[in-house]
């Protein structure tokens, strides 16, 4: 078999049963995946998108020292997610994190991107977010979250921007590698199209 590639943007002409590309699975880690057991799993319903859909991704957010953290992300293109409806999507972050002490309450033990889509009786949040033990300290980890979810019936707005949030009491916490992609699973990071040529 040959070495694992990552093709996250352009087109391949040929790719031989044996190669290897990479996947994100289950757990959060990137795995070689044969292209023909990829492709044996598109027919089973997964779906893969890849193109990264978040500009500026190479700079992380962080928090060093105490308080919340919010970083403003701009989509490369504006998700007008009434025009998607059905179609799935995947958020991903890697996080690492040390020394972090959490409180009781929700917003004092996570970190978390948000996507909020409007319907006329409700917004509904997807979010990919990772919840540490509450009322806890000296906490440490790192590893990588996803999320897929479908865009429901009746989205009425338009999102260009996304909030990658640190919500601990203090500590040291990075959350980098951004992703939003179509489909329903996270491929390895990449670099928003836009960024690779300077737009």
């Amino acid at each position: 078999m040959s070495n694992p590639t990552y093709a996250n943007q352009g087109a391949v002409s040929t790719i031989a049963d044996d190669a290897l590309v990479m996947a994100v699975g289950s757990d959060g880690r990137d795995k070689p995946v044969s292209f023909a057991n990829l492709m044996s799993a598109v027919k089973r319903g997964i779906q893969i998108g890849g193109g990264n859909l978040v500009k500026g991704t190479e700079e992380p957010a962080t928090l060093n020292g105490s308080g919340t953290i919010i970083k403003t992300y701009t989509l490369a293109e504006t998700l007008k997610w009434s025009e998607l409806v059905g179609k799935s999507f995947t958020v991903a972050f890697d996080y690492e994190y040390s020394n972090v002490t959490t409180g009781s309450a929700f917003n004092q033990c996570r970190f978390v991107i948000s996507i909020g889509l409007e319907t006329a009786e409700k917004t509904v949040y997807k979010e990919a977010q990772l919840i540490l033990k509450t009322s806890a300290s000296g906490l440490s980890g790192k590893g990588r979250k996803w999320y897929s979810f479908e865009v429901p019936a009746g989205v009425t707005n338009t999102t260009s921007k996304i909030n990658a949030s640190i919500q601990v009491l203090s500590g040291n916490v990075t959350m980098s590698n951004i992703k939003i992609e179509e489909g329903n699973i996270a491929t390895a990071w990449s670099p928003a199209y836009e960024d690779l040529r300077g737009g």
